[in-house]
C-alpha cells in the first residue's frame, strides 16, 4: 500500500513548471505562474518488465492506493525520472530512464461574467516510445488584475510500451490553485 502511495504521489509531484502568454489582454501581464493543490487518486496503474514476455501486473488493482496530498508549481514541459521495478523471492527485474519530454500545450477560456471563466488547460503528446496527458478543466475567479484563484479536475495519463517495458497509468486530481500574472 504504501509503495502504491508513493508511486501514485511521485506522479503527481512531476514539474509542471510552465509560463504562458494570456491572448486576449495586450496591455495587461502576459506571463503567468500557476501554483495548484489538491488530492490525487489512482486510476490504472500497470506495468510489465520485460516489456515482450514479462508478467503484466496492475499495480492500482494489486495494491491499495489510498489519495495522497499534491502540489504543483511549473512551466510546460516534463522531466521524467522513472524507475520501475519488480521483484519477488529469487527474481528482480528494473528499468530506469531520466528524460526531458515534450509536450505540446493548448488552452481554451470561455468568460461566463465578468470575474468567472472555464477553463481547459492540457499539455500532452503521443510518440511511438510513449504519451503523456496533463489535461485540467475547471473554473476560475479573478480576484484582481494579477490574480486569480481556480479549482477543477486534473487528469494525468501515460506511459510507454516498448521492449524493454511496459508502464501506464492514469491518476485523477481534484485540484485548487493559483494563478499569478508577472
Amino acid at each position: 500500500m504504501a509503495r502504491a502511495a508513493v508511486f501514485a504521489l511521485f506522479l503527481s509531484c512531476m514539474p509542471r513548471v510552465g509560463a504562458s502568454a494570456q491572448p486576449s489582454f495586450a496591455s495587461e501581464p502576459r506571463w503567468t505562474v500557476d501554483v495548484e493543490s489538491g488530492a490525487a487518486f489512482s486510476g490504472y496503474n500497470d506495468v510489465r518488465i520485460p516489456g515482450e514476455g514479462g508478467t503484466r501486473l496492475s499495480l492500482s488493482e494489486e495494491l491499495a492506493a489510498d489519495p495522497v496530498p499534491f502540489m504543483r508549481i511549473g512551466l510546460t514541459g516534463k522531466i521524467r525520472d522513472a524507475s520501475i521495478a519488480l521483484w519477488s523471492e529469487g527474481a528482480k527485474a528494473e528499468k530506469t530512464n531520466t528524460g526531458f519530454v515534450p509536450l505540446l500545450n493548448f488552452g481554451f477560456l470561455w468568460s461566463l461574467s465578468e470575474p468567472l471563466r472555464l477553463i481547459l488547460e492540457a499539455d500532452a503528446l503521443a510518440a511511438p516510445q510513449g504519451r503523456a496527458a496533463d489535461v485540467l478543466a475547471g473554473v476560475e475567479r479573478d480576484l484582481g488584475k494579477r490574480l486569480s484563484l481556480r479549482g477543477g479536475y486534473r487528469l494525468l495519463e501515460g506511459g510507454a510500451d516498448n521492449d524493454e517495458v511496459y508502464t501506464f497509468a492514469l491518476l485523477h486530481h481534484v485540484s485548487i490553485g493559483a494563478v499569478i500574472r508577472l
